[in-house]
């Protein structure tokens, strides 16, 4: 477990004499190691027995490939994992095949738009961890998502920090004070992250935000269309989550106190 004193993967400086290649592997590294552990949180966030035995799985926004290791430990028969970060899936195809050669051949790991993958109805399975509050346009997404999946099969979505919630902007945008973000008036958040950054940031979609509520996630998924197996909010066993719980169920209040969403759906 990181202790508070020791950097996140990103801030790990580089040793004397070291390439920025060979920072990037050695950070990438760590990263993947973080990810490992938060997948096994994420499983249990999600309702924990999760039989993926024989299915075609697709991990949307799948980084690093941690999330794909877990479905391969479930028992997939194929799992493809799908991201727009070309260094985090050149990290994947370098270091997943090593370290598990066992599952070399049903893993593979692409970088490609969701959209322009032509495999309509091949996947049993899609799932996606703590990528859904990034998506530019989460309704167009699902759509295609919904594409990949065969007639009842399931989307498992579980993602945090949602923007509206005490740090829901990842730390990408201003102090760690909560809720400030979202409740100052956004050209003073973006004028205040691109000084912070160095460079101009002209919209959320800039740091990949997309200030997505409850509301509009339950939206994206139309009743004619999907099914809610499982819907549920603030998994975890933070201190003042049931306080969040409690607050998050009185509606004016709903988008300020759910941190985060994990739901099953299935496709119709």
């Amino acid at each position: 477990m990181r202790t508070l004193s020791q950097p996140r993967p990103w801030q790990i400086p580089p040793f004397p004499g070291e390439s920025e290649a060979e920072l990037h592997d050695r950070q990438d590294r760590a990263y993947f190691g973080e990810q490992i552990q938060d997948t096994a949180d994420w499983w249990r966030r999600m309702g924990g027995d999760i039989d993926l035995e024989r299915l075609a799985v697709l991990d949307f926004g799948c980084g690093h490939g941690a999330l794909c290791v877990g479905a391969c430990e479930r028992g997939a028969a194929r799992v493809t994992g799908i991201d727009l970060d070309r260094r985090r899936i050149g990290f994947a195809n370098r270091h997943l095949p090593a370290r598990y050669p066992q599952w070399r051949d049903k893993l593979r790991l692409l970088d490609i738009d969701v959209a322009h993958l032509e495999e309509d109805g091949s996947y049993d399975v899609i799932l996606s961890k703590d990528c859904f509050e990034h998506v530019e346009d989460l309704p167009d997404t699902i759509r295609h998502l919904r594409r990949l999946l065969r007639p009842g099969g399931r989307l498992l979505a579980g993602f945090s920090p949602l923007f509206h919630s005490p740090f829901g902007d990842h730390g990408r945008l201003g102090p760690r004070l909560p809720w400030l973000p979202a409740l100052l008036p956004e050209r003073f958040v973006l004028a205040m992250a691109s000084q912070r950054q160095g460079r101009p940031i002209r919209s959320m979609a800039d740091v990949g935000l997309n200030k997505l509520t409850p509301a509009q996630f339950r939206a994206a998924l139309p009743p004619d269309q999907w099914r809610f197996e499982r819907l549920e909010y603030n998994q975890g066993e933070r201190l003042l989550m049931p306080v969040m719980n409690a607050l998050r169920r009185i509606p004016a209040l709903e988008r300020w106190f759910t941190v985060g969403i994990y739901a099953s759906v299935i496709r119709l």
